[in-house]
């Protein structure tokens, strides 16, 4: 009776700590989140990225004028690990950069250099004009600080042809030799089509990539072409992921549309149809197209994005082959439709945690007209919700009349850093969240490295370690706060848990002050 009665209570203290998953992380910030005015009237963050010292920084754009970009600045907020802005970088954690004596400048990207440096990408036109656009990438010190070094006094441009359109959006990443690749869009023959770009890492336009340094893409005749996402894999294939809009003739109007290049620029011919591959989502006359882009370690690749219907937008997330093919084992025909909350939702960012579960942000309808509410979604690996997340697979918040998250990362320590924006009609400022993940993101530490025992343990759990320097344990509750921590003196030690409560609880271990994995612990008392 007694061992029926201590399994019914491990279960449902299990079952407890999985629920707990999509918790904001209340050690971060104010209960969770940073929200920060980087010092106009309508701040959004675009993108985001975390060191592995676990600060953060978000890059976006400030501007006065809601309905354009006129007068907008790349903006960048840093927070440390635990939401306080970081007073050594720019003035007071913040930095906005003007490119071109009161040019329209929105950044859109943001990335780390392996040297600690900063690049941010987006575009720039006229400040008052829709004329003179450039795809842009800045490069700033760790400080903030403008690098004089990179391109032209530490900004590099590339001239795009635009036609009164202010809302296409840019993307980049960093190859493993330094250089930057850069995607958008420019007019070609009367229609919008892909452009990639490569930078060298001083910033200087790389002539040796496709032609004199840039790739055009169109998708096909009479077809426009926007991207919105680039990755690289591993082979150092490029892969770019958007919109493709048929002409009426096509039948389907705008689909998903992923194109793969060769290192060297020209079209991958093993992929689709010379590098192309064009996804009606749904049936029908619909638009739907891809915001985002995650690579697995097997090669398959994860496009996520939205599709809009009469009077219903849904988020997407397609799964397909390395040939591009789409993998029939996810979802249904290898396409995820969801609706989060309401008739209306849409993907903004993906990120895969280490065992490749599918992270998803973005906003959805709130109750009352003009009104929007962050989303953040967990798929498992096969495209079903991760029902131990938040609430069957969804965390919904709302905190003010406009909310609505732009970009997703998993950090070293396998919680999950959102941005995006949050205010009203009138005001909106830049937000950063942290969110705990108890189920997936850093390894369970491997029994050759680490051994526990007794789990489920009462009052002392030991610890047996294949090697103990520079080791640290911190056991954790499921919120994030530190219960014990341990600097081992032998390969065998022991934790007290007498006096803590009943529960779950994490068994942090790093070395050299870095996480290298984690064991969930159970207590029990007798």
């Amino acid at each position: 009776m007694k061992r029926t009665l201590l399994s019914a209570v491990m279960i449902a203290i299990v079952c407890l700590a999985f629920s707990q998953s999509g918790l904001p992380d209340l050690t971060f910030g104010d209960n969770g989140h940073v929200i920060t005015n980087p010092g106009r009237n309508f701040n959004r963050a675009i993108s985001v990225v975390v060191q592995s010292d676990g600060k953060i920084l978000a890059a976006g754009s400030g501007q006065d004028l809601e309905n354009n970009d006129f007068g907008a600045d790349f903006a960048i907020v840093k927070c440390n690990s635990d939401g306080t802005l970081d007073q050594n970088f720019g003035t007071g954690g913040i930095v906005l950069t003007d490119l071109n004596n009161l040019s329209s400048d929105v950044a859109q990207d943001i990335a780390l250099q392996s040297d600690g440096k900063v690049l941010v990408a987006g575009r720039t036109h006229a400040g008052n004009s829709f004329t003179d656009y450039s795809l842009a990438v800045v490069r700033y010190d760790a400080d903030g600080t403008i690098d004089q070094t990179f391109g032209m006094g530490g900004k590099a441009f590339f001239p795009i042809i635009s036609m009164d359109d202010y809302s296409y959006e840019v993307s980049m990443a960093i190859q493993s030799d330094g250089k930057i690749l850069i995607s958008g869009t420019t007019m070609a023959l009367g229609y919008d089509t892909y452009i990639t770009v490569r930078f060298t890492m001083d910033g200087l336009v790389d002539t040796s990539f496709g032609s004199n340094g840039k790739v055009i893409t169109s998708l096909g005749e009479s077809f426009d072409g926007n991207p919105n996402a680039i990755a690289i894999q591993p082979d150092g294939k490029i892969l770019v992921g958007g919109v493709g809009v048929g002409p009426l003739s096509y039948g389907t109007w705008a689909d998903f549309a992923l194109v793969r290049y060769l290192p060297d620029g020209s079209p991958d011919s093993s992929f689709g149809i010379n590098g192309i591959v064009l996804t009606p989502v749904v049936s029908g006359f619909s638009a739907e197209w891809v915001e985002d882009l995650a690579l697995q370690s097997d090669g398959k690749i994860i496009a996520a994005g939205s599709t809009s219907e009469m009077n219903m937008s849904r988020m997407a997330v397609v799964r397909y082959n390395s040939d591009g093919t789409l993998d029939n084992s996810f979802g249904t025909s290898g396409i995820v439709l969801c609706l989060a909350g309401s008739s209306e939702s849409n993907i903004q960012g993906v990120a895969l945690t280490a065992d490749e579960a599918i992270t998803v942000v973005g906003s959805t309808k709130g109750q009352d007209a003009d009104t929007y509410d962050f989303a953040l979604l967990r798929f498992l690996s096969d495209g079903l919700p991760d029902n131990t997340f938040g609430s069957g697979g969804m965390v919904i918040s709302d905190m003010n009349l406009v909310d609505g998250y732009s970009d997703v990362m998993i950090g070293v320590d396998g919680k999950i850093v959102t941005a995006g924006l949050t205010g009203n009609l009138a005001h909106q400022d830049f937000i950063v969240a942290r969110y705990h993940d108890v189920t997936t993101g850093s390894p369970e530490a491997p029994d050759s490295f680490i051994s526990i025992y007794p789990n489920p343990a009462s009052d002392i759990l030991s610890i047996r370690l294949t090697e103990h320097q520079h080791i640290r344990l911190q056991l954790q509750d499921l919120q994030g706060k530190q219960m014990l921590v341990s600097y081992p003196g032998s390969d065998l030690t022991s934790l007290n848990l007498t006096g803590l409560p009943d529960g779950v609880y994490l068994l942090i271990i790093e070395k050299d002050q870095k996480i290298v994995a984690r064991k969930r612990i159970i207590r029990i008392s007798r």
